[in-house]
């Protein structure tokens, strides 16, 4: 079996796993974990396991990171999911920061629509409609440094209108991207 179909199969069956992770720092640990759901990031094009901890804490542990995984005699022992609500609010996997009601404006130029309205399909708890030939995005957001992330990529065809914090954030990081060039 592969490392998906046993998680699959584990979600399915509410069973618990166990699971040996290479870290950050390149050593192995083991969890034992209650995983929830598996999930694609467009933005890495990476696989991850959404699960909880023994404590009830949200792990997001990538499926490269994986190296051995097995059925564990812990049982399944989930107070909630409230967790997967989220999940389409989410941005780069980042499930324990804060929320942030964000709003964007999208100049209708080259194919700006048609990519937005492709790419946030998925963030069904938004809101996007058109209005004065601009399209608008209001939602609720965690992981506000891949939220900032997705703003860049449309560069001058997306504007910041809420909230302020971020709105200033992408301005200082065009003046610095500027002042960089200038040199």
């Amino acid at each position: 079996y592969s490392l998906p179909a046993i998680v699959n199969n584990a979600i399915l069956n509410k069973n618990t796993i166990t699971i040996t992770y290479k870290t950050k720092k390149y050593s192995l640990r083991d969890y034992t974990l209650f995983p929830l759901k598996i999930i694609h990031d467009k933005s890495t094009n990476l696989f991850t396991l959404l699960s909880l901890n023994e404590k009830q804490q949200v792990m997001v542990n990538r499926f490269d990171c994986i190296k051995d995984i097995s059925i564990s005699s812990v049982p399944y022992n989930v107070s909630s999911t409230d967790v997967l609500d989220i999940l389409p609010n989410v941005w780069s996997n980042n499930f324990t920061d804060p929320p942030h009601k964000v709003k964007v404006k999208f100049i209708n130029e080259a194919s700006v629509f048609k990519k937005v309205k492709k790419e946030l399909a998925c963030r069904v708890n938004g809101s996007l409609y058109e209005k004065d030939d601009c399209l608008y995005y209001e939602d609720i957001v965690y992981g506000i440094e891949g939220f900032k992330n997705y703003i860049f990529s449309y560069g001058s065809s997306a504007i910041v209108l809420e909230p302020k914090h971020l709105q200033d954030d992408i301005i200082t990081s065009l003046k610095e991207r500027e002042n960089f060039y200038k040199v």
